[in-house]
């Protein structure tokens, strides 16, 4: 699930989605992966969209 989080966020493999890989990344969340977790807590501290922006500008 993370794996398709990242996918969607960065556009790898499939066109980017910023809804797409929240609702992966959540769900990979939810099942306790502890970097997801981590991701999202960060983005909700940092302004969320934000924060997607500058990931995705630097990865």
């Amino acid at each position: 699930m993370h794996w398709l989080a990242m996918c969607h966020l960065r556009g790898e493999g499939c066109e980017a989605s910023l809804p797409q890989g929240m609702v992966w990344l959540a769900k990979a969340a939810g099942a306790g992966h502890r970097i997801a977790q981590s991701q999202l807590e960060g983005w909700r501290e940092t302004g969320g969209l934000a924060a997607y922006t500058q990931y995705r500008d630097n990865t």
